[in-house]
């Protein structure tokens, strides 16, 4: 006999545990994960009169849990753990109900999951447990059998239980610290180490040298700043001099100190080790004297950077610096002695873009039409085709659209369609008419056809015709049947608990086939793992066809790809920032996948990844108490903090959205010395592309991408959330 939730709420007594065997893999679950306190009532005393099976006993829990009811929570879980298959499940969710209210008990339920866990997920919540219990003390003895569990972890949880365990009075555990530091100065182990090492008196300099390493590695810029100094200044043994006087450069740097920064680096490079440092030294020595307004010095800086040792990028950004001075001849000299052919035209790229700048628009197309391989001739199409409609070569601008499309991303295929959408409805019906014939035809030739017609489709009557095509040569099943799950998920899944599956053991669910990675997909964002649900998707379409577009495929491809959680809460922000929501959730996806945990390898933390000084500054600006390091994980603050400093920066650049966001990756001043050099006439495809930091070019082109899709899915859109707004400044121009 077992209980389950019958009509309108009711418990009911039904004979039966199993509904189809273990062969269909479906069990009757006995509750929901959501169901009522009168129901969680009613399982208590059932389990109490004849005990539940360990597995009712979970899933009753975990009602328990919905409805706040800990104490039910806590007896249901302790029926859970006596035996069965999720006996591990039940054990750990026990030591997270119980650790604030008792540490040891919780303690001793965690440790077998570190030693052997089921899943790595079981075992980064049974290291949660254990840290926050060790925060609030336990007993000598319970300290003692976590040390001995430390040397059987993987390095990332052991460092994380060394810091931990780490008493700041016992010598052996400062050596321990300072080991870790010594390797790793990148996560939050590292940090939190450098932190109980610097309340230590008398560190040696060594020491000092790794807290400040590690204060500089997360973005405490003002903090590592002195330490770094004294350490140039002090010439500690075993300290890098040269190391620590170019981070102290990069503290200034990031602080928009040009003069500063340079004197640190000039200071640098007296005491640098070899030839290949040396050329990065003056490489961004040249950087700080660009931005601090000294061109000259900075073209030879870079110079005498290729002399030292001469690589394609160097050799690139020597060009680059001299078509800003003027010398157009030298840097078309330059580029012609770089090997690498995409490296190449890239500077070709950069010479076209220089004479739109000096409106020379001719000879920029002219230009233009040297850029001959990936990953810029698909850009450089698209630019050339906008140019040409513009000046109302509408074949011409075509054919470069036509040219391009094979090689457009989702941002690229987006403006494509734009300068598509301007060309006369007469030439571009006879061009949709073609794709058609060419489909219909079949082989290699209706590939291509069908590629080309999905990318540059602008009009989303036409588009549907598209999809129409596509399905028919890659079918995609959106409505398949429930797939088999396997493993501790398939077990949890089986008995209605789903959240459950998706937290213990998220690598179970399948992904072998296109359908059931979309289907995965789709589950993750039911169960707000909207990180996990992109990835998901994304092998989905991958293995699929990513030769053709997302917008191709069926839409739920698409929205389980761009999943929106917080979508209230963004819009609230949004609004109070005077900034468009579809923007601030471009960032949000892109920054973090929607991962309210994330920290990346410069410190930036949380949903919008902010830097710990940035946070600072904002939540000063509108009367916040300045946000704890581990305040910046909690997704309301994030969205909140990060929303202003985005309103800002769309403000300083009355309102064109493209720098803004690049400058949300690398800083007002650098989208400000893009902005200059994009010169007259600059749109967001040209700003794109002057764009030097790669890393920061594809970020700003995703944001934009997905604002873009943001806005088609909800109401109340911005169409084209990236142009230049009507009221740009005067060397801003709409692409409108």
């Amino acid at each position: 006999m077992r209980l389950v939730l019958g009509v309108a709420g009711s418990v009911v007594l039904v004979a039966g545990v199993v509904v189809g065997g273990m062969g269909s893999g479906r069990f009757d679950p006995i509750l929901s994960e959501r169901d009522t306190p009168m129901t969680v009532s009613a399982a208590l005393r059932r389990n109490r009169q004849l005990p539940l099976s360990e597995t009712q006993a979970l899933v009753a829990a975990h009602a328990a849990r919905a409805v706040g009811d800990q104490a039910a929570e806590v007896e249901l879980l302790e029926r859970a753990m006596a035996g069965g298959p999720l006996a591990e499940v039940a054990r750990i969710e026990l030591a997270e109900a119980v650790a604030e209210a008792d540490g040891e008990r919780a303690v001793a339920l965690v440790l077998q999951t570190l030693e052997s866990p089921g899943t790595p997920q079981l075992r980064e919540a049974a290291l949660e447990v254990a840290l926050l219990v060790l925060r609030s003390g336990v007993m000598p003895v319970t300290r003692l059998k976590l040390e001995k569990i430390v040397p059987r972890l993987p390095r990332s949880s052991r460092g994380r239980l060394q810091v931990g365990l780490a008493d700041p009075k016992d010598n052996s555990w400062r050596r321990v610290l300072g080991r870790m530091l010594k390797l790793n100065r990148v996560d939050l182990a590292a940090f939190e180490a450098a932190h109980i090492l610097n309340e230590l008196p008398d560190l040696t300099p060594r020491e000092r040298w790794y807290v400040a390493r590690c204060f500089y590695q997360h973005a405490l810029y003002e903090v590592a700043a002195p330490k770094l100094q004294a350490l140039v200044e002090g010439k500690g043994r075993g300290v890098p001099i040269w190391e620590a006087s170019f981070l102290r450069g990069r503290c200034a740097f990031r602080g928009d100190q040009w003069s500063e920064a340079v004197t640190w680096y000039r200071r640098a490079l007296t005491a640098v080790p070899n030839r290949e440092r040396e050329a990065e030294l003056r490489v961004h020595l040249a950087r700080a004297l660009e931005l601090g307004g000294d061109l000259g010095q900075a073209v030879e800086q870079a110079r005498l950077a290729v002399l030292a040792d001469t690589t394609d990028s160097r050799r690139l950004f020597l060009a680059r610096l001299r078509l800003r001075s003027g010398r157009v001849d030298l840097a078309e000299a330059g580029i012609a002695r770089i090997r690498l052919r995409s490296e190449r035209s890239r500077g070709r790229l950069l010479v076209a873009l220089h004479f739109f700048a000096m409106a020379q628009v001719d000879v920029g197309l002219e230009a233009l039409n040297r850029v001959s391989s990936r990953p810029w001739r698909g850009p450089a199409h698209v630019l050339a085709a906008t140019v040409l409609a513009e000046a109302g070569q509408f074949d011409q601008a075509l054919q470069r659209l036509e040219r391009a499309a094979p090689e457009l991303d989702i941002f690229w295929g987006g403006l494509a369609r734009e300068t598509m959408g301007d060309l006369p409805g007469e030439l571009v019906g006879k061009w949709r008419e073609q794709q058609r014939s060419a489909v219909v035809e079949g082989g290699a030739a209706s590939r291509r056809a069908l590629r080309k017609w999905s990318v540059l489709e602008w009009d989303p009557r036409e588009l549907s015709k598209v999809r129409k095509a596509v399905a028919k040569s890659r079918p995609l099943d959106v409505s398949m049947e429930e797939p088999v799950v396997t493993g501790l998920a398939g077990l949890l899944w089986q008995h209605g608990l789903r959240a459950g599956a998706v937290r213990w053991d998220p690598n179970a669910f399948p992904v072998g086939t296109p359908e059931e990675a979309l289907w995965t997909a789709r589950t993750f964002s039911a169960e707000e793992m909207p990180w996990r649900a992109i990835r998901a998707a994304d092998t989905s379409w991958r293995s699929r066809g990513a030769d053709v577009p997302l917008r191709a495929y069926p839409e739920v491809l698409e929205i389980a790809s761009y999943p929106l959680p917080h979508l209230q809460r963004v819009r609230e922000v949004a609004t109070a920032a005077d900034i468009d929501w579809t923007v601030v959730a471009g960032v949000a996806r892109e920054e973090s996948r929607w991962n309210p945990g994330v920290l990346s390898r410069v410190g930036a933390r949380g949903l919008m990844q902010l830097m710990p000084a940035t946070a600072a500054d904002v939540a000063t600006s509108i009367g916040f108490a300045v946000p704890l390091q581990e305040d910046l994980f909690d997704p309301g603050l994030s969205l909140q903090l990060g929303s202003k400093e985005l309103g800002r920066l769309v403000a300083a650049f009355d309102g064109f959205i493209a720098p803004a966001v690049a400058a949300y990756n690398a800083g007002e001043a650098q989208s400000r010395q893009w902005l200059d050099q994009c010169g007259k006439g600059c749109d967001t495809a040209r700003f794109l592309l002057t764009m030097t930091f790669g890393a920061t070019r594809t970020y700003t082109a995703d944001v934009l991408a997905a604002a873009e899709v943001y806005g088609r899915r909800i109401k109340g859109r911005s169409e084209r959330p990236h142009v230049v707004p009507e009221s740009a400044p005067p060397n801003v121009r709409s692409p409108d």
